[in-house]
Protein backbone atom coordinates (compact mmCIF):
# COMPACT_ATOMS: atom_id res chain seq x y z
CA UNK A 1 0.00 0.00 0.00
CA UNK A 2 1.93 3.00 -1.25
CA UNK A 3 0.74 6.33 -1.44
CA UNK A 4 3.32 7.30 -4.39
CA UNK A 5 5.78 10.36 -4.49
CA UNK A 6 8.63 11.22 -2.88
CA UNK A 7 9.78 12.76 0.14
CA UNK A 8 13.22 14.74 0.34
CA UNK A 9 14.88 13.27 3.58
CA UNK A 10 17.94 15.13 5.23
CA UNK A 11 20.20 12.47 6.56
CA UNK A 12 22.69 13.69 8.98
CA UNK A 13 25.46 10.80 9.97
CA UNK A 14 27.81 10.59 13.15
CA UNK A 15 31.35 8.40 12.84
CA UNK A 16 32.11 7.92 16.30
CA UNK A 17 35.27 8.78 16.37
CA UNK A 18 38.78 7.24 17.91
CA UNK A 19 40.91 9.32 19.19
CA UNK A 20 43.73 11.21 17.25
CA UNK A 21 47.91 10.13 18.00
CA UNK A 22 50.53 9.81 15.94
CA UNK A 23 50.30 8.88 12.36
CA UNK A 24 52.71 6.16 11.22
CA UNK A 25 52.35 4.35 7.60
CA UNK A 26 49.00 5.34 7.98
CA UNK A 27 46.27 7.59 6.57
CA UNK A 28 44.32 10.55 9.31
CA UNK A 29 41.52 10.24 11.73
CA UNK A 30 39.40 12.05 8.79
CA UNK A 31 40.22 9.81 6.39
CA UNK A 32 38.59 7.16 8.92
CA UNK A 33 35.87 9.02 9.21
CA UNK A 34 34.68 10.11 5.08
CA UNK A 35 32.13 9.34 3.94
CA UNK A 36 31.99 9.10 0.06
CA UNK A 37 29.48 7.64 -0.98
CA UNK A 38 25.77 6.32 0.59
CA UNK A 39 23.71 3.57 -0.13
CA UNK A 40 19.66 3.71 1.61
CA UNK A 41 18.18 0.46 1.84
CA UNK A 42 14.18 0.70 3.15
CA UNK A 43 12.34 -1.75 4.65
CA UNK A 44 9.00 -2.23 5.02
CA UNK A 45 7.78 -2.48 8.70
CA UNK A 46 4.71 -4.91 8.98
CA UNK A 47 2.35 -3.28 11.10
CA UNK A 48 0.80 -6.11 12.78
CA UNK A 49 3.89 -8.11 13.86
CA UNK A 50 7.13 -5.53 13.03
CA UNK A 51 8.80 -8.03 10.58
CA UNK A 52 10.98 -5.91 8.20
CA UNK A 53 10.92 -6.96 4.94
CA UNK A 54 13.10 -5.18 1.40
CA UNK A 55 11.27 -2.57 -0.33
CA UNK A 56 13.75 -0.33 -2.37
CA UNK A 57 16.90 1.24 -2.46
CA UNK A 58 18.48 4.39 -3.37
CA UNK A 59 21.77 6.31 -3.71
CA UNK A 60 22.10 9.90 -1.69
CA UNK A 61 23.78 12.97 -1.79
CA UNK A 62 26.33 14.71 -0.19
CA UNK A 63 25.39 18.09 0.78
CA UNK A 64 28.46 18.88 3.54
CA UNK A 65 30.55 17.62 6.30
CA UNK A 66 31.52 19.25 9.59
CA UNK A 67 33.32 18.38 13.03
CA UNK A 68 36.88 18.50 13.62
CA UNK A 69 37.76 15.28 11.91
CA UNK A 70 34.58 15.45 9.46
CA UNK A 71 32.68 12.93 11.77
CA UNK A 72 30.13 14.66 10.86
CA UNK A 73 28.25 14.38 7.28
CA UNK A 74 25.01 15.85 6.04
CA UNK A 75 23.65 14.13 2.88
CA UNK A 76 19.99 14.34 1.14
CA UNK A 77 18.06 11.27 -0.73
CA UNK A 78 14.73 11.22 -2.10
CA UNK A 79 12.26 8.12 -0.25
CA UNK A 80 8.93 7.33 -0.90
CA UNK A 81 6.05 8.27 0.94
CA UNK A 82 4.15 5.08 2.01
CA UNK A 83 1.49 4.14 4.06
CA UNK A 84 3.18 2.26 6.71
CA UNK A 85 6.38 2.35 8.50
CA UNK A 86 9.88 2.10 7.25
CA UNK A 87 13.07 1.16 8.69
CA UNK A 88 16.51 2.91 6.58
CA UNK A 89 19.50 0.81 6.37
CA UNK A 90 22.38 2.93 5.38
CA UNK A 91 25.77 1.48 3.90
CA UNK A 92 28.52 3.98 3.30
CA UNK A 93 32.20 3.94 1.20
CA UNK A 94 30.77 0.74 -0.88
CA UNK A 95 32.14 2.11 -3.87
CA UNK A 96 35.84 1.16 -4.48
CA UNK A 97 35.24 -1.99 -2.36
CA UNK A 98 37.48 -5.28 -3.60
CA UNK A 99 33.99 -7.04 -3.41
CA UNK A 100 31.84 -4.42 -5.12
CA UNK A 101 29.56 -3.81 -2.29
CA UNK A 102 27.63 -1.16 -4.49
CA UNK A 103 27.43 -3.55 -7.36
CA UNK A 104 25.93 -6.61 -4.83
CA UNK A 105 23.37 -3.87 -4.04
CA UNK A 106 22.19 -3.44 -6.61
CA UNK A 107 22.36 -6.92 -7.72
CA UNK A 108 20.60 -8.22 -4.27
CA UNK A 109 17.86 -5.55 -4.72
CA UNK A 110 16.53 -6.84 -7.97
CA UNK A 111 15.54 -9.86 -6.62
CA UNK A 112 15.05 -9.38 -3.36
CA UNK A 113 11.29 -7.29 -2.64
CA UNK A 114 9.42 -9.02 -0.06
CA UNK A 115 12.35 -10.86 1.82
CA UNK A 116 12.97 -10.23 5.52
CA UNK A 117 15.67 -7.61 6.00
CA UNK A 118 18.17 -10.22 7.72
CA UNK A 119 17.85 -12.73 4.39
CA UNK A 120 18.81 -10.24 2.56
CA UNK A 121 21.71 -8.12 4.08
CA UNK A 122 23.40 -11.30 5.17
CA UNK A 123 24.53 -11.89 1.67
CA UNK A 124 26.33 -8.87 1.41
CA UNK A 125 30.15 -9.51 1.93
CA UNK A 126 33.69 -8.00 1.49
CA UNK A 127 36.72 -8.94 1.17
CA UNK A 128 40.97 -8.52 1.35
CA UNK A 129 42.07 -8.16 -2.40
CA UNK A 130 45.35 -10.80 -3.52
CA UNK A 131 47.70 -7.61 -2.23
CA UNK A 132 45.93 -7.41 1.19
CA UNK A 133 45.87 -11.07 1.94
CA UNK A 134 49.51 -10.78 2.96
CA UNK A 135 50.59 -7.18 3.38
CA UNK A 136 47.07 -6.25 5.24
CA UNK A 137 44.16 -3.88 4.87
CA UNK A 138 45.45 -0.94 2.86
CA UNK A 139 45.88 1.96 5.05
CA UNK A 140 48.55 3.41 3.28
CA UNK A 141 47.79 6.99 2.27
CA UNK A 142 44.95 9.24 2.63
CA UNK A 143 45.03 9.52 -1.39
CA UNK A 144 44.43 5.74 -1.80
CA UNK A 145 43.50 3.11 0.20
CA UNK A 146 40.45 0.26 0.71
CA UNK A 147 37.41 2.07 1.55
CA UNK A 148 36.47 1.95 5.31
CA UNK A 149 33.34 0.90 4.98
CA UNK A 150 30.29 1.66 7.30
CA UNK A 151 26.70 0.51 7.65
CA UNK A 152 24.29 2.14 10.01
CA UNK A 153 20.12 2.00 10.40
CA UNK A 154 17.23 4.71 11.57
CA UNK A 155 14.49 3.65 14.36
CA UNK A 156 10.95 3.13 12.65
CA UNK A 157 9.74 6.24 10.54
CA UNK A 158 6.70 7.12 8.70
CA UNK A 159 7.58 9.46 5.61
CA UNK A 160 4.78 11.81 4.38
CA UNK A 161 4.33 13.69 1.57
CA UNK A 162 4.75 17.31 3.84
CA UNK A 163 8.89 15.93 4.29
CA UNK A 164 10.72 18.53 6.59
CA UNK A 165 12.32 14.50 7.76
CA UNK A 166 15.83 14.39 9.26
CA UNK A 167 17.13 11.27 9.93
CA UNK A 168 19.92 11.24 12.16
CA UNK A 169 22.27 7.89 11.97
CA UNK A 170 25.15 6.48 13.34
CA UNK A 171 27.82 4.88 11.20
CA UNK A 172 30.08 1.99 12.20
CA UNK A 173 32.96 0.79 10.80
CA UNK A 174 32.98 -2.87 9.47
CA UNK A 175 36.85 -3.72 10.30
CA UNK A 176 38.40 -3.45 13.76
CA UNK A 177 41.73 -1.04 14.39
CA UNK A 178 44.43 -2.55 16.31
CA UNK A 179 46.52 0.32 17.73
CA UNK A 180 50.21 -0.59 19.67
CA UNK A 181 52.19 2.18 21.83
CA UNK A 182 55.63 0.89 23.81
CA UNK A 183 56.11 2.82 26.57
CA UNK A 184 58.30 2.57 29.87
CA UNK A 185 60.91 0.47 30.07
CA UNK A 186 59.73 -0.60 26.47
CA UNK A 187 60.60 2.53 25.38
CA UNK A 188 63.85 2.85 25.75
CA UNK A 189 66.76 1.35 23.26
CA UNK A 190 68.82 0.33 25.97
CA UNK A 191 66.68 -2.09 26.62
CA UNK A 192 64.29 -3.02 24.06
CA UNK A 193 63.84 -1.37 20.18
CA UNK A 194 60.88 -1.79 18.94
CA UNK A 195 61.10 -2.53 15.06
CA UNK A 196 58.08 -4.19 13.46
CA UNK A 197 54.56 -5.82 14.88
CA UNK A 198 53.23 -8.50 12.45
CA UNK A 199 50.01 -9.52 12.49
CA UNK A 200 48.70 -13.23 12.78
CA UNK A 201 45.56 -14.96 12.34
CA UNK A 202 43.08 -12.07 10.39
CA UNK A 203 40.03 -12.97 8.09
CA UNK A 204 40.37 -12.94 4.53
CA UNK A 205 36.43 -11.78 4.76
CA UNK A 206 33.82 -10.03 6.62
CA UNK A 207 30.05 -9.76 6.48
CA UNK A 208 29.35 -5.48 5.83
CA UNK A 209 26.35 -6.13 7.68
CA UNK A 210 25.97 -7.95 11.28
CA UNK A 211 23.54 -10.73 12.83
CA UNK A 212 20.79 -9.28 14.29
CA UNK A 213 20.99 -5.39 13.20
CA UNK A 214 19.08 -3.18 14.79
CA UNK A 215 19.47 0.88 15.57
CA UNK A 216 22.83 1.57 15.64
CA UNK A 217 24.37 3.64 18.21
CA UNK A 218 25.67 3.65 21.62
CA UNK A 219 24.91 -0.69 21.24
CA UNK A 220 28.03 -2.12 19.87
CA UNK A 221 27.94 -5.28 18.73
CA UNK A 222 28.88 -8.41 21.18
CA UNK A 223 29.66 -11.08 18.83
CA UNK A 224 31.87 -11.01 15.62
CA UNK A 225 29.59 -12.04 12.67
CA UNK A 226 31.97 -14.65 10.39
CA UNK A 227 30.96 -14.62 6.58
CA UNK A 228 30.46 -18.20 5.31
CA UNK A 229 33.74 -19.36 3.03
CA UNK A 230 35.62 -17.24 5.92
CA UNK A 231 38.99 -18.16 5.88
CA UNK A 232 42.22 -17.44 8.59
CA UNK A 233 45.27 -16.07 6.93
CA UNK A 234 48.07 -17.23 6.82
CA UNK A 235 46.85 -20.24 5.86
CA UNK A 236 49.85 -21.58 7.62
CA UNK A 237 53.05 -20.49 9.61
CA UNK A 238 55.75 -22.60 8.19
CA UNK A 239 58.56 -19.93 7.81
CA UNK A 240 57.61 -19.04 4.08
CA UNK A 241 54.33 -17.25 4.92
CA UNK A 242 54.25 -13.47 4.16
CA UNK A 243 52.19 -11.18 6.58
CA UNK A 244 51.07 -7.91 7.51
CA UNK A 245 54.50 -6.54 9.04
CA UNK A 246 53.82 -2.61 10.37
CA UNK A 247 57.05 -0.69 11.21
CA UNK A 248 57.18 1.16 14.53
CA UNK A 249 57.63 5.17 14.39
CA UNK A 250 60.88 5.48 16.00
CA UNK A 251 60.27 9.05 17.32
CA UNK A 252 56.23 8.19 18.21
CA UNK A 253 57.30 4.72 19.69
CA UNK A 254 53.99 3.64 18.25
CA UNK A 255 51.61 2.15 15.25
CA UNK A 256 48.69 4.19 15.11
CA UNK A 257 45.60 4.32 12.09
CA UNK A 258 47.45 1.33 10.25
CA UNK A 259 46.57 -1.98 11.04
CA UNK A 260 43.35 -2.43 10.11
CA UNK A 261 41.33 -6.02 10.18
CA UNK A 262 37.97 -7.43 9.59
CA UNK A 263 35.85 -9.09 12.48
CA UNK A 264 37.80 -12.60 13.69
CA UNK A 265 36.60 -14.57 16.13
CA UNK A 266 38.76 -16.82 18.65
CA UNK A 267 38.99 -20.46 18.05
CA UNK A 268 36.11 -22.78 19.76
CA UNK A 269 37.34 -26.30 18.21
CA UNK A 270 40.77 -28.55 18.55
CA UNK A 271 42.99 -28.92 21.57
CA UNK A 272 44.44 -25.57 23.44
CA UNK A 273 47.12 -25.80 21.09
CA UNK A 274 45.85 -26.33 18.10
CA UNK A 275 43.35 -23.03 19.17
CA UNK A 276 46.56 -21.04 20.50
CA UNK A 277 48.69 -21.46 17.01
CA UNK A 278 45.18 -20.01 15.67
CA UNK A 279 44.12 -17.52 17.90
CA UNK A 280 44.68 -13.16 16.28
CA UNK A 281 47.42 -11.97 17.26
CA UNK A 282 50.37 -9.55 17.33
CA UNK A 283 54.13 -10.62 17.12
CA UNK A 284 56.44 -7.83 18.29
CA UNK A 285 60.31 -7.75 15.97
CA UNK A 286 62.66 -5.98 17.83
CA UNK A 287 66.33 -5.84 19.14
CA UNK A 288 66.86 -6.85 22.95
CA UNK A 289 68.95 -5.11 25.13
CA UNK A 290 71.06 -3.25 21.97
CA UNK A 291 71.86 -7.59 20.45
CA UNK A 292 72.49 -7.32 16.58
CA UNK A 293 70.32 -9.63 16.10
CA UNK A 294 66.18 -8.97 15.89
CA UNK A 295 64.20 -11.55 17.65
CA UNK A 296 60.12 -11.96 18.40
CA UNK A 297 57.77 -11.86 21.09
CA UNK A 298 54.12 -13.21 21.02
CA UNK A 299 51.24 -10.29 22.62
CA UNK A 300 47.81 -11.77 22.20
CA UNK A 301 44.39 -10.16 22.30
CA UNK A 302 43.28 -10.69 26.03
CA UNK A 303 42.70 -9.29 29.28
CA UNK A 304 44.03 -10.74 32.56
CA UNK A 305 42.22 -10.55 35.68
CA UNK A 306 44.79 -10.28 38.85
CA UNK A 307 44.91 -13.68 39.07
CA UNK A 308 46.43 -14.20 36.06
CA UNK A 309 43.93 -15.69 34.65
CA UNK A 310 43.48 -14.70 30.01
CA UNK A 311 40.48 -14.34 28.98
CA UNK A 312 40.61 -13.98 25.30
CA UNK A 313 39.27 -11.18 23.05
CA UNK A 314 37.41 -11.96 19.73
CA UNK A 315 37.93 -9.10 17.09
CA UNK A 316 34.55 -6.79 16.66
CA UNK A 317 34.18 -4.54 14.26
CA UNK A 318 34.22 -0.78 14.86
CA UNK A 319 36.08 -1.53 18.35
CA UNK A 320 39.85 -0.34 18.62
CA UNK A 321 42.39 -2.66 20.28
CA UNK A 322 44.78 -0.57 22.13
CA UNK A 323 48.10 -2.34 23.02
CA UNK A 324 50.77 -0.77 25.77
CA UNK A 325 54.16 -2.27 25.82
CA UNK A 326 55.49 -1.25 29.22
CA UNK A 327 58.41 -4.15 30.08
CA UNK A 328 60.30 -6.06 28.33
CA UNK A 329 61.88 -9.20 30.93
CA UNK A 330 64.23 -11.70 28.55
CA UNK A 331 65.16 -12.07 25.18
CA UNK A 332 62.68 -12.90 22.64
CA UNK A 333 62.14 -16.16 20.68
CA UNK A 334 64.88 -16.54 17.12
CA UNK A 335 61.58 -16.53 14.59
CA UNK A 336 57.98 -15.40 14.07
CA UNK A 337 56.67 -19.03 13.95
CA UNK A 338 58.59 -20.03 17.57
CA UNK A 339 56.49 -17.01 18.90
CA UNK A 340 53.16 -17.73 17.52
Amino acid sequence: GGKGGESEVTLKLQVPGTDAGAKTRAVTEEEENEIDDLYVLAFKVDKDNNEETFDYYVAAKKMSTSGTSGELSTWTASLKVKDYRQTFVMIANAQGTTGKVNEQIAALAGNSVGHTKMQMLAKLTETLSEDEKTKGFNADSNGSHHPFTMYGQTATTLITENGGHNLTVSMHRIMAQVRVTFSGDAATDALFEAESVLLYNFNDRARVIPDNLGVTGTDHVKTPTIPQGAVLLPAKADGKESVPTYAVDKAAKKIDHAIYLFETAQPKDGTELEKHVKRPCLIVKGKYRQEATSCYYRVDLATTDPGGTMTYMNVMRNHSYDVTISNVTDRGHDTPQEAL
